[in-house]
């Protein structure tokens, strides 16, 4: 019993680790899409 809680509390926590770290790498890719679009709104201007 102890130990099947103890499993299911450590994939839980690898869940929201994966989780937290997909939403980091989303946030990167979006801050670094926008400097791209600033880069390229600058050469047209």
């Amino acid at each position: 019993m102890l130990e099947s809680l103890s499993g299911l509390f450590l994939s839980a926590a690898k869940v929201i680790k994966d989780i937290k770290t997909a939403k980091e790498l989303k946030e990167k890719r979006q801050e670094k899409a926008k400097i791209f679009k600033k880069r390229q709104e600058v050469k047209k201007g």
